[in-house]
């Protein structure tokens, strides 16, 4: 909570000084933000993967891997041994129907039991 009695006593002088951190971020921004011009998340994720398991620089990972069509970043995430979304969603909604059919089987079976209770 400095800004506000920065902005009190150095009035403009307060910007400036904002200015002035946040260019002092710009070479180490330029020097160690790795580029990732013309890479999707996915390859981003598998870089960062390939930099983990090999041991190596996520720099020169980045370096080293080509640009990845969708298909070859499919194939290359499963030798990785990561789940596509698609997949967990299709075994996620196959869980979820299995389970609401128990479900409904269960009441189906509560309110007829019910009804005959109340028949009798």
């Amino acid at each position: 909570m400095v800004t506000p009695i920065m902005i009190d006593k150095i009035t403009w002088g307060t910007y400036v000084f904002f200015a002035a951190m946040n260019a002092c971020f710009i070479p180490i921004i330029w020097l160690f933000y790795p580029e990732t011009k013309k890479r999707s998340l996915e390859e981003i994720d598998l870089i960062f993967a390939k930099g983990y398991l090999e041991k190596t620089s996520y720099v020169k990972a980045s370096h080293d891997m080509p640009y990845l069509t969708d298909a070859e970043v499919d194939v290359m995430a499963k030798q990785y041994g990561f789940t596509g979304a698609d997949d967990e969603f299709a075994a996620g909604e196959k869980r979820n129907s299995e389970s609401v059919s128990r479900d409904s089987e269960k009441i189906s079976d509560e309110i007829h039991e019910a009804a005959r209770k109340s028949s009798e």
